[in-house]
């Protein structure tokens, strides 16, 4: 569906990739300037959806695939820089690509209930996965700040990543438990 909201959140896809190169390049300062953008247009998007009545199911399936791929793009370099730990890159690599293989399978997948009716999950955010994705992009800012301009301080960006990678493990669970609740819910169902 073709919305302003769409438009942005494709245009922030498109971004993901150069911003990597920034990255891979050692130009800091340009690839802070592209997750800022990034992050603001992530915010822009939701905004006018709400606000202008521009809600859509393919938005709704594009606004967190966008995040995932930015994540991606900019976690994977900067971890080969040696700016974010590999372990966390790793978990967050791992918690995503769980999540999005597991929103593939319900969806093509249906759960049928014992009377045989099909009911399709529906990925929504919980509160906990998004204070996870802007954990992660303050994370990722912050590492690109500090490659920059020093700030945070080490110790500061070391404590960042610690809670970035406690969340980013609770979410990742409590989405398997959502998943699961909801499967075991409507196998149950007469």
């Amino acid at each position: 569906m073709a919305t302003i909201p769409n438009g942005i959140t494709l245009l922030r896809i498109v971004l993901s990739p150069g911003i990597s190169w920034f990255i891979l390049e050692s130009q800091w300062e340009y690839a802070f300037a592209g997750v800022a953008l990034a992050g603001f247009s992530d915010w822009l998007d939701g905004y006018i959806a709400r606000e202008c009545g521009q809600k859509s199911k393919f938005g709704a399936f594009l606004d967190p695939l966008a995040d995932k791929i930015l994540v991606t793009a900019v976690a994977l370099p900067m971890a080969v820089q040696g700016c974010l730990p590999h372990w966390l890159v790793g978990s967050i690599l791992l918690r995503d690509a769980s999540l999005v293989a597991g929103s593939i399978f319900l969806h093509m997948a249906p759960v049928r209930s014992k009377d045989g009716t099909a009911h399709e999950f529906h990925v929504r955010p919980s509160v906990l996965s998004k204070v996870n994705t802007g954990l992660q992009m303050t994370l990722l800012g912050g590492g690109l700040s500090s490659a920059a301009w020093g700030l945070p301080t080490p110790d500061t960006f070391s404590g960042l990543c610690y809670v970035t990678g406690a969340t980013t493990w609770a979410s990742g669970l409590d989405y398997l438990r959502r998943a699961a609740y909801f499967v075991r819910s409507r196998q149950g169902r007469q």
